[in-house]
């Protein structure tokens, strides 16, 4: 079980997504309520090259507000922090950015689950979306094991079911869901 030390009096869900991850995001980020007082952030695996418009997109579906992240950047509630392109992203006390490479650039998502599990303990969450391969299912056993809540998409309503079915089969995910049905739900959870 990771240590844990609680830095921010409010939920943090991490919310990861690869191959075919678009369109879940913007339904689920549709349907989150702009009052939930939790912060989410997003990561999405992407090509390195180029510049990301994944910010500008999910800003236009969200009713929260949607940033793009920074490194030092202090976590705060309603708002929606995305990872930009070509980095990795931790929380601890405040946001970290970490230049993303060969060794790294594959657990990206367990590397954001992992440091949410110890700065947020039993209010931290993830969930994991459309995607191919396993990033994200140490991340979520750690945010499970801290007391967490978990999501991950109904697979038959993925492009790319082996990220989510991989996290389902660990057996450490509370909720299969619609994006639509994660992004209600999580506007509902307390505290």
């Amino acid at each position: 079980m990771p240590k844990t030390f609680v830095s921010n009096p409010f939920r943090i869900i991490g919310i990861g997504a690869s191959a075919g991850g678009l369109e879940p995001l913007t339904a689920l980020l549709a349907n989150v309520s702009t009052t939930s007082g939790m912060a989410l952030i997003v990561i999405q695996h992407q090509t390195a090259n180029g510049q990301s418009l994944l910010t500008e997109i999910l800003a236009r579906a969200a009713k929260v507000r949607v940033v793009e992240a920074e490194h030092d950047m202090e976590v705060t509630p309603n708002v929606v922090y995305v990872s930009p392109n070509k980095f990795n992203l931790e929380v601890r006390r405040t946001l970290r950015l970490m230049p993303r490479n060969q060794s790294n650039r594959k657990q990206m998502i367990d590397l954001l689950f992992r440091s949410i599990a110890e700065s947020q303990g039993s209010r931290s969450g993830a969930v994991i979306l459309s995607g191919a391969l396993s990033d994200g299912v140490e991340g979520i056993k750690l945010i499970k094991q801290a007391g967490g809540v978990t999501f991950a998409q109904s697979p038959d309503t993925t492009k790319f079911k082996s990220m989510p079915e991989n996290a389902i089969k660990t057996g450490c995910v509370d909720y299969v869901r619609t994006p639509e049905e994660i992004g209600r739900q999580l506007s509902d959870l307390e505290g």
